[in-house]
């Protein structure tokens, strides 16, 4: 058992809202996996959420934005916790819960940074502070396969809401009007009046006919790929009937998988990512750890664990038709040659670049330079006429350096603490060494030192 994630809140002034979380993920070892996730809240004097804004790895760099203002004054009155719970949906006992977390909501927007979707949502009350419809827009950017021509898309819908006797949402009606579809959702209850689920069903207008959803599948997907014909997913270039094979490589991105087909309909399918590398990571510099005056006494072995090639995994959503994101690696790195130099892109689970490390090497392929995307650097020199590091630089962001001086004996031996290593002394007085090379007055014990230079076995 371990700690996989953490989340730590920061609290406003009276300690009843949260205005900022950050959740992290360890692995086995402790180790920070990945880059963290920090949320900014905004509350108005009602304690009604007015904002949600995510950041990943950097508090600058933003993920995604919802933003909200509220028909009324009413305000549910919710302790911190309760507050908490329901950033994250809260507990929901009846349907029309959704809507009215904090409030009676008036407007409501969401914008994603990493592809430029946005949406805009408004919300229509009656007196007796039920919602009855409201009307929404989506727009979304998108680019034909092949090509880097972006579409821009705009999605408009309206939506009604009726009520039970016992003054619960009895059904909700979305209406497409870009795509021509009407969805119904039917609430369902149980005798004594408890929410046990819902039903989905299609219809040609506000007043159906209704068929229940998955009955006439086949067609509304012909519809919406007709409709959506200007951003046809990728991958799909064969609409014949039967299964299709995915095999796809940009330079970026391996893609293997296939989709299946029926009626002209894609019914199904799943393909995997992996990075395309075509180069290594250079080696770290080389300290030359031989000297011959101190031979190996024994040899260890390492057990490296098995890497495996970061893959995202997609699926078919077939209400969506289109693909849908399933899992990601938290981070991947994918190696190539460019400009003459190595560079090493890390990507985050929705296969966005969030860091990149140049490495510059000189003519003998000698790696002297390591420059990150995120600020600082790390210079290499050599011994000269060898591999061996003579100096490494390290300057932070924040311009912080460290030095590393690396020191040689005639015997080739290299001290990577900075000491100066074993150097001979012809002066009558023995000067003893240990295998380490850390001068002693003395042995202590039993073993093998070295004394003037020379292995000296001592029982």
């Amino acid at each position: 058992m371990w700690k996989s994630s953490e989340r730590e809140f920061t609290l406003n002034a009276d300690g009843t809202r949260p205005v900022r979380e950050t959740m992290r993920y360890y692995d086995q070892t402790g180790e920070v996996t990945g880059e963290n996730i920090s949320h900014t809240y905004t509350w108005d004097n009602l304690g009604r959420l007015l904002s949600n804004i995510e950041y990943r790895g950097s508090s600058s760099e933003i993920s995604y934005k919802n933003e909200y203002t509220y028909a009324d004054d009413y305000a549910k009155k919710l302790s911190q916790r309760e507050a908490i719970e329901a950033l994250d949906g809260g507990i929901q006992i009846y349907p029309e819960d959704e809507f009215m977390q904090f409030g009676h909501i008036a407007t409501s927007s969401y914008y994603y940074a990493e592809d430029g979707d946005k949406g805009e949502s408004t919300y229509e009350w009656n007196a007796d502070g039920q919602l009855t419809g409201g009307k929404w827009s989506e727009t979304c950017i998108t680019s034909e396969p092949d090509t880097d021509n972006p579409t821009t898309r705009t999605d408009y819908g309206e939506t009604r809401v009726g009520y039970n006797a016992d003054g619960h949402m009895a059904w909700k009606i979305d209406h497409s009007i870009t795509e021509n579809e009407f969805i119904k959702i039917e609430y369902l209850y149980d005798k004594e009046g408890i929410w046990t689920g819902e039903a989905e069903y299609d219809g040609d207008s506000w007043d159906g006919p209704w068929t229940k959803e998955g009955e006439r599948g086949n067609a509304r997907a012909r519809k919406r790929l007709a409709t959506r014909a200007a951003t046809t997913p990728k991958f799909i270039d064969d609409m014949t009937d039967g299964s299709h094979n995915i095999e796809n490589n940009d330079g970026v991105w391996n893609t293997n998988g296939n989709y299946n087909v029926t009626d002209g309909v894609v019914t199904g399918g799943g393909y995997q990512q992996t990075l395309a590398s075509n180069a290594s990571v250079p080696a770290n510099p080389a300290y030359n750890y031989t000297d011959p005056l101190m031979p190996l006494e024994r040899e260890d072995e390492e057990a490296y664990p098995v890497t495996t090639e970061a893959m995202w995994y997609y699926y078919w959503n077939t209400d969506k038709g289109d693909w849908e994101l399933d899992w990601g690696p938290t981070e991947a790195k994918r190696v190539y040659n460019k400009d003459g130099n190595i560079v090493a892109d890390t990507y985050n689970g929705n296969q966005t670049i969030v860091s990149t490390i140049t490495y510059r090497l000189d003519d003998d392929g000698r790696l002297i330079e390591e420059i990150y995307s995120k600020g600082g650097n790390i210079t290499y020199e050599y011994l000269p006429g060898t591999d061996y590091l003579l100096e490494s630089v390290e300057t932070a962001a924040d311009g912080y350096h460290n030095v590393c001086h690396y020191y040689y004996s005639k015997h080739n031996y290299v001290d990577p603490t900075g000491i100066e290593s074993i150097k001979r002394n012809d002066a009558s007085t023995p000067v003893w060494y240990d295998l380490q090379g850390r001068r002693i007055t003395t042995p202590t014990s039993k073993g093998i030192y070295i004394v003037n230079g020379k292995k000296v076995v001592v029982r």
